[in-house]
């Protein structure tokens, strides 16, 4: 962006409620849920799709809440760098946006990648919970992973290990996540590349991240929709 590139965040390191926010995202929350979600099956007569949306629903609200609790100062402080050059920031992240559609469209057809499990498990959500799964998709899904992929993983892992080193770890960790030991990790490395180049580039700015995030999620749901 030339004399009007953003200014670079910069992080001493993981601290503890970043610990804790990883853990509970990829642990904690977990193992508390299945222990939950058993007594829900043994003393609530409830159908699998509403024990799912129970556990979506209090995952989603814990995560939120720790993400604006822990990280409010950070949000606050990339926020007021963004809305500087919000206009252009928004191009750019459309224009990106275009491109990755493409590149993602040309790899299905190239290596004919078969529709990602967690895709396919959307899909059947937005069935039943079509208001539900389109609040969670567009705006708490991005505000959380953004957090953790990007602002604790790439963000204050660069305090102590080379930015490179921790965007291969994101890279890996988010494409990881959403697809498994499957052929379908190639369907999220690419956008998990860009995510990486656009918070990098971004001098570090999570909410940049997070609104390209929110963009991307927000065609795909319209799309999904359409299709309904």
């Amino acid at each position: 962006m030339g004399k009007d590139k953003l200014e670079k965040n910069t992080y001493n390191g993981i601290e503890r409620h970043d610990i804790l926010f990883l853990l509970t995202y990829f642990f904690i929350f977990e193992i508390i849920g299945l222990f939950a979600f058993v007594l829900v099956y043994m003393f609530i007569p409830l159908s699998d799709s509403y024990v799912d949306l129970l556990y979506e629903l209090s995952f989603y609200a814990v995560l939120t809440g720790m993400g604006i609790s822990y990280y409010k100062d950070d949000l606050i402080e990339c926020f007021n760098k963004f809305k500087k050059h919000w206009f252009k920031i928004i191009l750019i992240l459309l224009g990106i946006t275009i491109i990755d559609t493409y590149l993602e469209y040309f790899m299905d057809i190239i290596f004919k990648l078969p529709i990602p499990e967690n895709q396919e498990g959307l899909n059947e959500a937005f069935m039943e919970f079509p208001i539900f799964e389109s609040i969670t998709t567009v705006i708490f899904a991005p505000f959380i992973e953004e957090l953790v992929f990007r602002h604790i993983l790439i963000g204050k892992l660069s305090g102590r290990i080379s930015t490179i080193s921790a965007a291969i770890i994101s890279i890996v960790l988010f494409a990881f996540v959403h697809s498994g030991f499957s052929i379908s990790f190639l369907s999220y490395i690419t956008g998990s590349i860009i995510l990486a180049l656009i918070y990098i580039k971004s001098g570090k700015n999570v909410v940049v991240s997070i609104i390209y995030h929110m963009i991307w999620n927000l065609l795909a749901t319209i799309t999904m929709i359409s299709l309904m």
